[in-house]
């Protein structure tokens, strides 16, 4: 480049990845450069007066995001060149590198980057004869790989932080690509050093910054029961049930006379999912300002008995048992205070004609209704509209109620959700429906995955997976 130049170069990593970008110079003494990190171009709207998310690789948008500027120190050659490279992994599908040069001539001798992520060696392959579901499968493979590091994270591009549902739903495709758990079991220790004095797990750990979100302790949980039904390490399930117990023990303590979980913590962040319906509480259902979050209970019912299974295995016969009465109490409780007979639908709160796909599917999930009243009341879930519906996330979690509930054939309608966000040009997953703020959110990977629960009488062993 000659002197007093300017040039602007967009460049495209062909997918969404995480990398060392590379900036090779020589000569050019205080030319400045400026690197772009972009997940997608953006569309100007007029009506609003921003840049949206649209068609993710139409060149004819704009490239908007965080950048690196740099200026050269001129001393750069050929043989030797002078480098800028930052110290932290950037994530990027483009990126526009702009250079103006000063007095002095500038040579661009290559510009690339250097791909980081954990080692995640996919072992499990895919083929169906629907030719549309292969993308969505090379889709979550790229989002899952982008988000593992040193640590699951929730997004490469934004936080960069371990979140403990993000990681259950990340955990749990790891398990079905390779088989592979170490990140896992590190994840697991990571929230377990979370404990906080009153027996809470931080919702997002490592972190500088503190913060509870109570249903993830519930998802950690989870977490340590799903690695017990793959590997049946009883040791890692021994380590973590003291910590088990004091998450639960932290639920037990907020049950109020009327045997429903009581409000939660101010300084609690009580979120469910990102709902359209719920944007005002940021993922909070709406219908807890009035009365005991009902999503919370059966998430809590489900856990007791998880706990329980845990404590068998472990030949605690006496918290098993207490561990599934209290579930019970709590399923009865719910049952008699929440459900709509005339809807057949649970309501989000009791007594409060407020109603979601979630409280409908944690229902299932917590066996509070069971077999064929289960199963129509999923068919219920999926047909009534004025529900308020589940985020991709979630969406695991509907998958699983329709699966428990001998449904999952109503699974296969639900497909067109992922099959119109890969028609947008993604190459990973987005955040949520509401703001679809990342374009990169490992919690929205394939939702299909089915976990086959080993035959109880015999020693856990690996379970059985299958790919729709």
């Amino acid at each position: 480049m000659a002197p007093r130049q300017s040039v602007v170069l967009e460049l495209d990593a062909g997918e969404l990845t995480t990398g060392y970008p590379v900036l090779a110079m020589a000569g050019g003494k205080n030319a400045k450069a400026k690197l772009l990190y972009a997940e997608c171009y953006r569309q100007y709207d007029e009506t609003s007066g921003t840049y949206v998310k649209g068609v993710r690789d139409d060149a004819a948008g704009t490239l908007i995001g965080v950048f690196d500027r740099y200026e050269a120190g001129g001393y750069g050659t050929a043989e030797r060149p002078e480098a800028y490279e930052p110290f932290l992994f950037r994530t990027f599908r483009y990126v526009a590198l702009e250079i103006e040069t000063a007095e002095e001539p500038l040579t661009v001798l290559s510009f690339d980057y250097r791909e980081t992520g954990y080692p995640l060696a996919v072992k499990a392959s895919f083929s169906s004869s629907d030719a549309g579901l292969q993308p969505l499968w090379d889709i979550s493979v790229n989002t899952l790989r982008r988000c593992m590091h040193d640590t699951y994270e929730d997004c490469p591009y934004y936080e960069q932080l371990q979140y403990a549902m993000d990681t259950r739903l990340q955990i749990l495709f790891t398990y079905q690509l390779s088989g592979d758990d170490r990140l896992a079991r590190k994840a697991m220790f990571d929230f377990h050093s979370s404990r906080l004095p009153n027996g809470m797990l931080q919702s997002r750990y490592p972190s500088m910054l503190p913060q509870v979100i109570p249903g993830f302790s519930l998802h950690w949980i989870m977490m340590v029961h799903d690695h017990y039904l793959y590997f049946g390490d009883l040791s890692l399930v021994r380590t973590y049930m003291p910590t088990i117990d004091g998450v639960l023990e932290w639920f037990n303590q907020k049950l109020d006379a009327d045997g429903l979980l009581g409000p939660m913590p101010s300084n609690y962040w009580s979120y469910v999912d990102w709902v359209e319906e719920w944007r005002e509480l940021q993922g909070v259902p709406t219908a807890s300002r009035q009365g005991s979050n009902i999503i919370y209970n059966l998430m809590y019912a489900a856990s007791l008995k998880l706990a329980a299974e845990l404590q068998d295995a472990l030949g605690r016969k006496d918290g098993g048992d207490e561990y599934r009465s209290r579930a019970e109490d709590l399923i009865r409780t719910v049952n008699r205070t929440s459900y709509s007979a005339t809807l057949g639908l649970y309501q989000d709160a009791p007594g409060i004609e407020a109603y979601s796909q979630h409280a409908q599917i944690w229902a299932v999930l917590a066996g509070a209704v069971q077999g064929e009243a289960a199963k129509q009341l999923m068919a219920r879930t999926l047909e009534n509209r004025q529900l308020a519906k589940v985020s991709y996330a979630m969406s695991f979690f509907l998958f699983r109620a329709l699966e428990r509930a001998d449904a999952y054939e109503r699974s296969f309608e639900l497909w067109d959700i992922w099959r119109d966000l890969a028609a947008l040009g993604l190459t990973s997953w987005v955040e949520d429906p509401v703001s679809q703020r990342s374009d990169c959110h490992a919690w929205g990977r394939r939702p299909s995955l089915r976990i086959q629960r080993p035959d109880t009488r015999r020693r856990p062993c690996r379970s059985r997976l299958w790919h729709d």
